[in-house]
């Protein structure tokens, strides 16, 4: 299409529920078919359905059909329903906590090549009961655990760092960072949400430098509010001619964040808005080549 995206934008299919997709009142549904193919017409690269594990099977047949049909891709998804996810199952020792991971883990890397997504996703939930060098300890294992199970799938474990929730373990990019060297496995990388890691360290700049090495996933809310690109502070457009520069980019790059309004109107202004800054960075990385 001529007016293809030339970053690879993913829209969301609703990245809290899954009754607020990111086109809503464009597409005016929230069927994942309707909006698979509303952003085939626009020019984005894929789709984002973060909790598709959660979807009944005849929603996720019609979604592989739509994809399939529209040639587009899938973002990462969860390794967990939300109930399950937000449960300090990793920061736990032991078998137990190891046999349910694994008994959702191997779901979501079944659907995950079904859908052709390349990423299995995961929150570190942690606990006050249990000191957390202890969970720290845990996580790690189970992360080399489920790396491997990812690996021999030829997919990734994505591990998203923030502080949206109570006792979560990774709490700032450092902490992410020194949790996957001590993990130690290239299966399991890092998911760099701007809008998660302005809110934990303030500097989306200084925490890519620190993070670019481990970075498998990118993706783009503006601050403050989880807001579109462009209508907040952060400068993603110096932010995404680095990614490009660091050879991060070249996947999807997820959308996730809300509007400062619900209308259509401001969706196409997000999309017009995606339109201008693709400019910008290109721009800005031929600037970067002349000097």
């Amino acid at each position: 299409m001529s007016n293809d995206l030339s970053l690879r934008f993913a829209p969301h299919l609703g990245y809290i529920t899954q009754t607020e997709p990111l086109f809503r009142q464009s597409v005016g549904t929230i069927n994942p078919a309707d909006h698979i193919a509303f952003a085939a017409q626009q020019g984005f690269a894929g789709i984002f359905d973060p909790w598709m594990i959660s979807r009944p099977e005849a929603e996720i047949e019609d979604l592989i059909s739509a994809l399939r049909q529209h040639d587009l891709e899938s973002g990462g998804i969860t390794y967990a329903p939300f109930d399950v996810m937000f449960t300090a199952l990793f920061a736990r020792d032991g078998r137990s906590a190891w046999t349910e991971i694994e008994r959702n883990l191997d779901r979501s890397i079944a659907l995950a090549n079904r859908v052709g997504s390349k990423t299995v996703e995961v929150v570190l939930q942690g606990t006050p009961d249990l000191p957390w060098l202890e969970q720290e300890k845990a996580a790690a294992e189970h992360m080399r655990r489920a790396g491997d199970r990812a690996a021999a799938a030829g997919l990734v474990i994505g591990i998203e760092h923030m502080i949206a929730l109570p006792n979560l373990l990774l709490r700032t990019t450092e902490a992410a960072v020194s949790f996957l060297e001590k993990t130690g496995h290239p299966a399991v990388r890092l998911i760099f949400d701007t809008g998660h890691v302005q809110d934990m360290d303030g500097d989306i700049h200084a925490a890519w430098e620190l993070a670019r090495d481990y970075v498998s996933t990118v993706q783009l809310a503006d601050m403050p509010g989880r807001i579109a690109p462009g209508t907040g502070t952060l400068d993603l457009v110096r932010f995404l001619a680095q990614a490009v520069r660091d050879g991060k980019a070249d996947g999807l790059i997820e959308l996730e964040h809300g509007w400062t309004e619900a209308s259509a109107a401001a969706e196409h202004s997000g999309i017009a808005a995606l339109r201008r800054m693709e400019v910008e960075v290109g721009l800005a990385l031929e600037s970067a080549d002349t000097k």
